[in-house]
């Protein structure tokens, strides 16, 4: 199997990478960095899925959820928030 970890490409916030970095230690190899941001599109060279520890704050961008079928997310700690629906309970 493969093995992937997730970052965030386009953020200045370091708890991202310590989060990445931290993940790294916890799989036998890294053979894919993955954009957080991105994971809808992403497509293991081997067509085969990715197994990628999923810590993270998802749904900045609602059209990246769900992950990409070559992903197979191994859920260890995870927030969702959709910032982009309107208030509910107004």
């Amino acid at each position: 199997m493969e093995f992937g970890i997730l970052y965030n490409k386009n953020n200045l916030n370091i708890g991202d990478d310590i989060q990445a970095l931290a993940t790294s230690y916890f799989l036998p190899q890294i053979d894919y960095f993955i954009d957080r941001e991105h994971m809808e599109s992403f497509r293991s060279r081997s067509r085969k899925p990715v197994a990628v520890i999923m810590n993270a704050w998802y749904m900045w961008n609602k059209w990246n959820w769900p992950p990409s079928k070559y992903i197979y997310p191994l859920f260890v700690g995870f927030h969702y928030a959709d910032h982009q629906l309107e208030d509910f309970h107004a």
